[in-house]
């Protein structure tokens, strides 16, 4: 309405002009699968969690569904969580064959499923307290922690097997008690297992406490493996020597045995001596001919520093998302009924 008159007549903007909805630009259109459409982006906050911000994002739209009206819907064209769930896939699967194949690795080179177990057992414990501290934290299972555990995995069953290995060496030299000898073997492996943790330990803790973007990116990283890694000591020193003293037997009849344990026992070591007795073959060549030896290694370092200095450097490495974008410019002048036949006519 503009003006009501002294007699009540109502003068409304209808009555002198052509009202209709229309759009503050005609510069630009956009479509959406062939259909008149608006396109918006969404931008999580710094620091927010992604599935997060997706879930509540959903949430909202059916929430507004009710009240659209007819003819008029949402349609996602792109989400974080679809880069994101594949990702976590991935590593998931990598997480899994890491287990798989560090338990097989273990059992190829203890030869007896009760040691096997002991290690198996000592990951499991490792990772379910990794969990809790990655949750007292606050972080989440995103790429960085679950790539952390992965790496992880190699390692945590580290301390477990040396003592393994120690008390197995105890009771194979004549030792009958299960718990005298693992009383012996953690006395001898203690000291060697806390080190070594500690100073593996020290490696990651560092880089929780680097400045900038970095260090707010690879901090999730550095916490979470370094506490896997001291989980697994804590696990090596209390958990595997109990389980050492209750299921560890050693009898020489067992060895005697055609069973599996036999067979991995025949095959794994025709497989060490003949590799062992290529690679002595092979380094006593190399101590026969000191000048070539130093050659190559000389060689050897010179491409080492042509090669990290060739390759090119980034604080994170570019992920394939499997999206592209693809831009078209019309010359100057053209109409939009022109710039959108364009398209249509180079593809013809």
């Amino acid at each position: 309405m503009l003006r009501t008159s002294d007699g009540g007549h109502l003068l409304r903007l209808s009555d002198v002009a052509e009202v209709e909805i229309g759009a503050v630009s005609y510069n630009f259109t956009s479509n959406i699968d062939g259909k008149p459409g608006t396109i918006y982006m969404v931008f999580q906050a710094p620091g927010a969690n992604a599935t997060e911000v997706n879930a509540r994002i959903n949430k909202l739209y059916e929430e507004l569904k009710p009240t659209m009206p007819a003819g008029l819907e949402f349609e996602i064209l792109e989400t974080s969580d679809d880069f994101l769930f594949a990702a976590i896939h991935n590593v998931v699967e990598t997480l899994v064959i890491a287990i798989i194949l560090v338990i097989l690795v273990v059992y190829f080179f203890l030869q007896s499923f009760k040691a096997t177990v002991i290690p198996s057992l000592s990951i499991i414990v490792s990772l379910l307290g990794t969990f809790a501290i990655v949750s007292l934290a606050g972080f989440s299972l995103n790429i960085l922690t679950l790539f952390a555990l992965v790496l992880a995995i190699g390692t945590v069953v580290d301390d477990a097997i040396v003592v393994v290995e120690a008390v197995m060496a105890k009771l194979e030299g004549g030792i009958s008690d299960p718990k005298t000898a693992t009383r012996e073997a953690m006395s001898d492996v203690s000291v060697a297992v806390i080190s070594c943790t500690l100073v593996f330990m020290a490696v990651f803790i560092p880089v929780a406490f680097m400045p900038g973007t970095s260090g707010s990116f690879f901090t999730q990283f550095g916490v979470t493996l370094a506490s896997a890694v001291g989980l697994s000591c804590i696990s090596a020193l209390t958990l595997c020597p109990a389980l050492c003293a209750i299921m560890m037997r050693f009898s020489k009849d067992n060895k005697a045995k055609k069973n599996l344990n036999y067979y991995v026992t025949k095959a794994y070591t025709a497989s060490y001596n003949a590799i062992l007795k290529k690679y002595s073959k092979s380094v006593q060549k190399f101590i026969k001919r000191p000048v070539i030896s130093g050659i190559l290694l000389a060689i050897a370092t010179v491409l080492l520093i042509i090669f990290m200095r060739g390759l090119p450097s980034g604080l994170v490495p570019q992920e394939d998302q499997g999206v592209f974008f693809a831009e078209v410019r019309a010359p100057e002048g053209c109409t939009l009924h022109e710039t959108q036949d364009m398209p249509r006519s180079s593809s013809d």
